[in-house]
């Protein structure tokens, strides 16, 4: 949309999706990744060699990386601050560390 650039805050979008996670584009990029390769490639029969085994891992290595370095321009703003401690507390991972403490 018109608010993605890469290192630059234009401004804090914590509706829909990122509700629950501070990025989930680059979430759905490296998992789109993932089932293409462990469940579309094998269902066209497509065999998986080193490099197909490698490109999931390579996506969500470049995507982690490229988080991480947003987040640190990011942090310079205390209302993303703010709710990067929210997500902390209450996003998708923090519930999901608290349903394996209670199941």
């Amino acid at each position: 949309g018109l608010r993605f650039c890469t290192l630059s805050n234009r401004g804090l979008i914590s509706a829909g999706p990122y509700r629950w996670m501070k990025h989930p584009a680059y979430f759905a990029h490296a998992g789109n990744a993932w089932i293409i390769t462990f469940i579309f490639l094998p269902a066209a029969h497509v065999a998986l060699g080193p490099v197909q085994w490698l490109a999931p891992v390579a996506l969500t290595l470049i995507y982690w990386l490229r988080a991480l370095t947003e987040e640190q321009h990011l942090r310079e703003d205390p209302d993303y601050v703010a709710y990067a401690d929210w997500i902390a507390r209450h996003g998708l991972v923090a519930q999901f560390r608290r349903l394996l403490r209670l199941g």
